[in-house]
């Protein structure tokens, strides 16, 4: 499964492995002599989306799309976990574990 922050896959038609980083979601599925509107998911980028167009000469390659059922928008799924889990591990330690020694030391009887 590979996930992607998207809440409805039939908001797009196809969607295409660009490279190993990159995903492709047209918006309408590609053709000869024409132009597709596209958003690019950088998955080894924490999700970055980016949009753009793409037009079809008529000699161009159509991408070969893959199958909507091996994509997910569950969360587990993310490839970006780990860093997450360790930002939320460093606010934490921020926000409690340090106010908190002080607020000991403070009121620590002598």
């Amino acid at each position: 499964m590979i996930y992607l922050p998207i809440d409805d896959f039939s908001s797009y038609t196809c969607y295409y492995v660009y490279d190993k980083d990159t995903i492709r979601a047209y918006k309408t599925t590609p053709q000869n002599n024409s132009s597709s509107d596209y958003d690019d998911y950088y998955i080894n980028s924490h999700y970055l989306k980016k949009s753009g167009v793409q037009t079809f000469g008529q000699f161009s390659t159509l991408p070969t799309c893959m199958n909507s059922t091996s994509l997910t928008n569950e969360v587990y799924y993310r490839n970006d976990m780990p860093s997450i889990l360790l930002m939320f591990l460093i606010i934490c330690i921020f926000a409690f574990y340090i106010p908190f020694n002080i607020v000991k030391r403070f009121f620590k009887k002598v």
